[in-house]
Formats: C-alpha cells, sequence, structure tokens
C-alpha cells in the first residue's frame, strides 16, 4: 500500500460492515465480531493490539485499516477512586455549499 493513501478507519463500521471488510480480505466470517469485540468492548487504539486475530490477519487490516480512534488524552478520577480515559476526536464533514462543520467523538471511557 502506498504511503500516500490514507487508512480507513474501522471505528463506527456496523458489524455487517465489518463482515463486509473481513470477507473481502479473505478473512473467516467469525473475525468480524472479534474485531467488534476490541473496537468497541475493549475500545483498542491499534490493530497490533486485537491479539484473537492471526498476525496475518493482522497485517492484512493494517495495509487499508485502522482503528481510527486516538489514545486517551486525559485521565479523570470519579468519586468511587476509579480512573476513566477521555478522548475526543474531531471530524470535519464537508456540506453541498463547500462549508464544513466540526463533529466531536467521544471515544475510549474506560
Amino acid at each position: 500500500m502506498k504511503n500516500d493513501m490514507q487508512k480507513r478507519p474501522l471505528l463506527g463500521l456496523t458489524l455487517s460492515e465489518l463482515q463486509n471488510v473481513v470477507k473481502n480480505l479473505g478473512m473467516p466470517g467469525f473475525s468480524a465480531k472479534q474485531i467488534a469485540s476490541w473496537l468497541y468492548g475493549k475500545k483498542v487504539t491499534s490493530i497490533d493490539e486485537m491479539s484473537n486475530l492471526s498476525l496475518k490477519h493482522r497485517e492484512l487490516l493494517k495495509e487499508i485499516y485502522e482503528v481510527g480512534a486516538e489514545a486517551p488524552v486525559d485521565t479523570m478520577r470519579s468519586v468511587d477512586g476509579q480512573a476513566r480515559d477521555i478522548s475526543w476526536k474531531l471530524s470535519i464533514y464537508p456540506t453541498k455549499t463547500g462549508l464544513r462543520f466540526v463533529s466531536p467523538l467521544r471515544w475510549a471511557v474506560r
């Protein structure tokens, strides 16, 4: 894959869309549920962290995709003493009029 091509984010894809991803890459169908678990359950920030996927399949994913989340930017402590990692990702979307708007996405509250 060329370095100048932007990778596609996995984060935000539905299970059905993840099933299409794994099918197109020739991965087993059950891999979609594994990826969803890593993205939405364990909230990983790297495909390398998806340890129940084979190295071969992780490498295939990384050629085209990225998780699409950043590492936590701050940690807050709740009144019960538990730490919560907080990240924000901004997405910029073009509109038909040429104007752009920014949408913050709260991510990785652990």
